[in-house]
């Protein structure tokens, strides 16, 4: 602890009983009333010294090491005069340095601010999975709403990136710090790959859309829509049925989507397609299928921050 030291050295030449300092204005009684050669006199010293710098005024402190280059008996006779509400009266003395330190440690708002986060980045994806689904099953315009789902995917990375600064910031957080992390990261994969699928359908010039594609688009709105619900059901963990039935149902639509993809790899592979095309919708199936896979994935870390604070 870097500690200001006076000037001066100051000896300690009284020694009582008295844990707690008297008004007195002499210098040895108002620094220590401990044994004089003992290494508790000098660190009472150095401790009081620094609790005067915390918590008080810029101006007062001022006038306080303008005192560090007086003697002894001056400089605590205008400390004693000056600060006795600071050095005598406890409460102040025990709380105010607390609360300067904690506030640098905590953010204004508390642990709420990272459920407002992860809820921000849950709707962005839902209105990402929206749009991916109007361009595969609606025939909605490819290059206008793969631009759309890239506002939300940049929408969405700076909710992340707020979210993993005011972990750096934050001593305390409401859940563990690793369980914070760890689901902001696999939530924003979600968007990452709706965001890729999107992108890919408009840049390879898909025009005609197979029908396992739309399903499975269907299933992956279904995912992120049961995502969002059980990332708000993690503000309050006294419903947690509810809150795990929604990670069931998204393992169950995990389930569908691997069975949608066999089956459309299988009719994609034995159709007689050109080889172009078998390429290009192998990996927009993949991708659709590794969104729904990283919805499970999230619903795993929120199932596992509601068996730790059971």
């Amino acid at each position: 602890m870097n500690v200001r030291r006076p000037s001066r050295t100051i000896s300690f030449t009284r020694s009582t009983t008295s844990m707690r300092p008297s008004l007195c204005t002499s210098a040895t009684t108002m620094w220590t009333e401990f044994e004089p050669t003992s290494i508790a006199a000098r660190r009472t010293a150095r401790i009081v010294a620094t609790i005067v710098f915390d918590v008080t005024d810029e101006p007062e402190k001022c006038r306080i090491e303008r005192a560090w280059a007086l003697p002894p008996s001056l400089f605590c006779n205008r400390l004693v005069t000056r600060m006795p509400p600071v050095l005598w009266a406890p409460p102040r003395m025990a709380t105010a340095p607390r609360r300067g330190f904690l506030a640098r440690l905590l953010p204004e708002s508390g642990g709420g601010q990272f459920f407002d986060l992860f809820e921000q980045h849950a709707e962005r994806t839902r209105e990402a999975a929206a749009l991916l689904a109007a361009m595969v099953c609606e025939g909605a315009d490819p290059e206008k709403q793969a631009e759309l789902v890239k506002i939300a995917e940049h929408a969405g990375d700076e909710v992340t990136h707020a979210v993993i600064e005011r972990l750096h910031q934050s001593f305390i957080t409401p859940i563990d710090r690793g369980d914070i992390h760890e689901l902001i990261s696999r939530m924003d994969d979600v968007l990452d790959l709706i965001d890729a699928s999107a992108e890919r359908i408009w840049l390879y010039g898909i025009r005609t859309m197979e029908p396992d594609a739309r399903e499975l688009a269907r299933v992956l709105e279904q995912a992120v829509i049961e995502m969002g619900e059980a990332v708000r059901r993690l503000r309050d963990l006294k419903d947690r049925p509810r809150l795990l039935a929604h990670c069931t149902e998204i393992n169950r639509l995990e389930n569908v989507g691997d069975q949608l993809l066999r089956r459309a790899m299988a009719r994609l592979f034995t159709g007689g397609s050109d080889a172009i095309h078998v390429v290009k919708w192998k990996e927009i199936y993949d991708y659709l299928e590794n969104a729904i896979d990283r919805c499970e994935d999230v619903a795993n870390v929120i199932e596992g921050v509601a068996l730790e604070y059971s």
